[in-house]
């Protein structure tokens, strides 16, 4: 990441952050909010 400090994303690089953050938004609203609670911080993300 240090190659790119302090410049703008090039349209491929754009594309595959939009991707990227596409699916990560998805895993995170797919995640129950319970689960996330009651699991203890040192806890592995595993179901």
């Amino acid at each position: 990441m240090t190659a790119r400090a302090g410049r703008s994303l090039g349209p491929e690089e754009q594309a595959e952050y939009e991707q990227l953050l596409a699916a990560w938004s998805a895993a995170v609203a797919r995640t129950p909010d319970a689960s996330r609670s009651e699991r203890p911080a040192s806890a592995p993300l595993t179901p």
